[in-house]
């Protein structure tokens, strides 16, 4: 469920923590326990002014939860089971081994891209475009920099708007081999990539948001009140189908 007020491929949102961290093994222990049919469904809270959430409590024991108050977006997803008289949330944690980026492909450019791109010598358009997907959403990345090395010793840089495949300008005429690709909001995950080598197309990378847009609690407990649910670590509220 990413439709509503769940929102996919959110970028750089700093979120407090809600719950204490719990440790990354008791958190997938948990998640092994088996959900209660009884308390499948969508949960929407009420009690907490000017604060919007809904939790979705899958029959397959997997959840998705968001939260929204002031400026502030949160969102989580992972397993969930009954312990006694509480529904136990576990979310998934991202791994933090995995590259930030990878490739995906390269492949003829875009209509989005061709209005912009160049003139090729057989009379078609060429010209280079890159694009960073967010796999989970479907949707571009914004911010993202993506610095060009070419066969030639030549270089070129663009930073991607979130809006589509972004053209290169003046590209040289030689072969692109390899890209270096970094994030404001992700500092420290740049990473270097080499690629097949390609003059004419659009080359795109993906990146795996949910590294640095990660679950604000590991473990959330919600008490049961008839068919209702109490979130614990909020201290107030109810969820509600």
């Amino acid at each position: 469920m990413r439709t509503g007020l769940f929102i996919a491929g959110c970028l750089a949102l700093t979120m407090p923590s809600i719950a204490p961290a719990a440790q990354e093994g008791d958190a997938h222990a948990s998640s092994e326990a088996a959900p209660d049919p009884a308390f499948v469904g969508h949960y929407y809270l009420s009690g907490i002014m000017e604060t919007g959430s809904e939790l979705l409590l899958r029959a397959d024991g997997s959840f998705e939860w968001y939260i929204s108050y002031g400026a502030l977006d949160q969102f989580s997803h992972g397993r969930w089971h009954r312990e006694g008289e509480t529904i136990v949330l576990a979310a998934s944690l991202p791994s933090k081994d995995k590259p930030l980026f990878s490739y995906l492909d390269t492949r003829p450019l875009s209509a989005e891209a061709v209005g912009a791109a160049t003139q090729g010598p057989d009379g078609r358009p060429g010209g280079l475009a890159v694009q960073v997907l967010d796999p989970q959403s479907g949707g571009s990345a914004h911010g993202v920099k993506v610095a060009m090395h070419f066969a030639d010793g030549s270089q070129a840089e663009v930073t991607t708007t979130g809006s589509g495949p972004t053209v290169v300008a003046d590209v040289p005429d030689a072969e692109l081999v390899s890209v270096r690709l970094s994030a404001p909001y992700a500092p420290g995950r740049d990473l270097d990539l080499r690629i097949p080598p390609v003059r004419s197309g659009e080359v795109r990378f993906s990146i795996d948001v949910e590294q640095f847009t990660a679950s604000p609690f590991e473990r959330m407990t919600l008490r049961i009140d008839g068919d209702t649910l109490l979130p614990v670590e909020l201290g107030r509220g109810r969820y509600a189908r």
